[in-house]
């Protein structure tokens, strides 16, 4: 086209026009967007390319927007609620992990007994264990050469709604009932041990038990209560030592024990005194055979070290005494002493204060009154030895604590529910 110079005129004059007009057309849209733009603005609202702006900034939000914490600036995401949510979904997808967090709701339990109730080996549990625990979700505590793990579900956020969402439809699973049936074995197994200990020794107990020189202990948690004439119960009477010093102060007494020889031991003890108003019940201290709210005091004197879940029978004597009445436990403080578990039987080596003032809060009782005695025993190395006392509620404490227990968790309302159970069918 550069070397014919007429084609280049005749070319620029059909262009020239063209763009001319289009030119003088885009003017023209120009001046009418201004004055429609000048117009709105009188009746007092933004231009209309604000507007559009505006609207295209609506359609084509953010996305992050919606992961966006309310207090967060924008564009800032809130990733620690993301990371935790993920967190809780990984945790709680995994059927193994959601079987441990149930059992360990419902009870304290070593690995041994964990392995025992899933059938899995230790190397499996264990892992599971440190996932959880890593999660914040376990409390665990040594005892002795063994350690223990229990589930406290959170009291909010993320992990309690997720879990409460998990436990509504537990029960609709044929594995959650086998893992119960099984628990009940294993809590079973530890009563066990406990009774044949007991039924082995029978009514060689006095003299082994000397080695608790106990004498002043008993006597200082007498003087918790107040005169004679109270209707008392001893859980874990033994051979009725303790049943039959309260006898002797003119008290009515229900004496509980789940060995037979033992009871056969106390029984030949208290008609050789002749003490005719102690009551001998076989019985469970977890499940009492004793009718609610029907005594002044309740007793567990050196018991819950024997005893495979001592806060249930914080929570049974609880039960059987009046509003008012006094539950009373003498134990050992937490210790190291091994040799208690191979000569005595124990179960527990000892409690640290913050379980047993757990143990009477869970159980609906005021704030124990918590002495500490020095172990005293020229032939053996014994621990401190405590006297824990407190009331049951009256009046309006006892309503309030009553709605307390109604927002138990679901577990502890069914240790009660069987509890209760056991108790009619004993009746």
């Amino acid at each position: 086209m550069g070397q014919h110079p007429q084609a280049r005129a005749h070319l620029a004059a059909r262009v020239g026009p063209r763009q001319r007009h289009d030119r003088a057309r885009t003017r023209i849209r120009q001046c009418a967007a201004r004055a429609r733009d000048r117009a709105h603005r009188e009746r007092g609202g933004p231009g209309l390319t604000a507007l559009a702006g505006r609207r295209d900034r609506q359609r084509w939000s953010d996305p992050r927007e919606g992961l966006r914490h309310p207090g967060a600036a924008r564009g800032e995401i809130a990733f620690d609620s993301v990371e935790t949510l993920q967190k809780v979904f990984k945790t709680l997808s995994d059927p193994t992990r959601v079987r441990v967090l149930a059992l360990l709701e419902q009870e304290e339990l070593a690995v041994q007994e964990l392995m025992d109730v899933l059938g899995m080996a230790q190397s499996r549990v264990s892992r599971h264990l440190a996932i959880l625990r890593e999660a914040g979700l376990l409390r665990d505590r040594r005892d002795g050469t063994y350690v223990f793990y229990r589930f406290d579900p959170p009291a909010g956020g993320p992990w309690r709604d997720a879990w409460q969402l998990v436990r509504q439809n537990l029960d609709s699973d044929p594995t959650r009932a086998r893992d119960v049936a099984a628990l009940s074995q294993v809590m079973a197994a530890r009563a066990s041990r406990t009774r044949s200990f007991f039924d082995a020794v029978g009514p060689e107990w006095d003299s082994l038990r000397k080695v608790f020189n106990d004498d002043a202990l008993r006597s200082r948690a007498v003087t918790r209560l107040v005169p004679p004439g109270l209707r008392v119960a001893d859980i874990g009477t033994g051979t009725g030592i303790l049943a039959a010093e309260l006898a002797r102060l003119g008290m009515r007494v229900i004496a509980v024990d789940h060995s037979p020889r033992m009871l056969a031991a106390a029984r030949a003890k208290l008609e050789e005194e002749g003490l005719a108003h102690v009551e001998l019940r076989a019985g469970e201290a977890g499940a009492l055979p004793i009718e609610d709210a029907s005594l002044d005091a309740a007793f567990a004197h050196m018991v819950l070290h024997y005893l495979p879940s001592p806060a249930d029978a914080i929570r049974e004597m609880t039960r059987v005494v009046r509003p008012g009445g006094a539950v009373i436990a003498v134990d050992f403080v937490r210790h190291d002493h091994e040799w208690m578990r191979e000569e005595l039987g124990v179960t527990w080596l000892g409690f640290d204060r913050s379980e047993i003032e757990a143990w009477f809060a869970q159980a609906g009782l005021d704030r124990p009154l918590i002495e500490t005695q020095p172990g005293r025993s020229a032939a053996r190395d014994l621990p401190e030895a405590f006297i824990a006392s407190a009331r049951r509620p009256q009046g309006r404490e006892a309503a309030a604590q009553r709605g307390e227990a109604e927002r138990k968790p679901e577990p502890e309302r069914e240790r009660a529910a069987s509890a209760k159970a056991r108790l009619d069918r004993n009746a």
